[in-house]
């Protein structure tokens, strides 16, 4: 009778956990390979190194060496996006914030429907980057990509006073 209990409970117990365990392995597996995207794409531009990095959902953020690139990973529902911007190049970075307001019986609620940063260049003729961090299209809730791309936004534009630039010649 009790041998036949405890391997009741030891399956329920297994029908619990198993499949917590399964979606925080692929979840591990699915950051470890859009992390090893953002690294290849900066080795891909003179063999350059990530030295700081952010990870949130299907993006991924990252810094080079001697602060020379910003560099991005999106693995959208449709399309996959990929940056590789290097600072000296930059001009300035800003935060494109798309919002709406609803009406509901609680008040006026700001709903998010749009995040992208925004790099325009120092040759005026190169066309800005955009790096899309959330659209509703793709995404029903906000996971912490307002407070990433705040950072970055921060973390670029404090570099863009420190980093030498390259001058344009006309």
């Amino acid at each position: 009778m009790e041998l036949g209990s405890t391997l009741i409970a030891a399956v329920l117990v297994a029908i619990c956990v198993l499949p917590l365990w399964l979606i925080s392995r692929n979840r591990k597996r699915a950051e470890k390979r859009i992390l090893q995207s953002l690294a290849d794409i900066a080795s891909q531009h003179n063999n350059n190194k990530i030295v700081q990095q952010d990870l949130c959902g299907d993006l991924a953020i990252g810094l080079t060496e001697n602060d020379q690139a910003v560099v991005f990973f999106k693995q959208g529902k449709e399309q996959v996006t990929t940056e590789y911007i290097p600072l000296a190049e930059v001009q300035s970075c800003k935060i494109i914030h798309v919002s709406r307001t609803t009406d509901n019986k609680s008040g006026n609620n700001k709903v998010t429907d749009k995040l992208d940063l925004v790099f325009s260049f120092i040759d005026a003729k190169k066309p800005e980057v955009v790096l899309p961090f959330y659209d509703t299209q793709e995404h029903l809730q906000l996971i912490g990509e307002l407070q990433l791309i705040q950072q970055w936004a921060k973390m670029v534009n404090d570099r863009l006073r420190t980093v030498p630039t390259k001058v344009k010649v006309s």
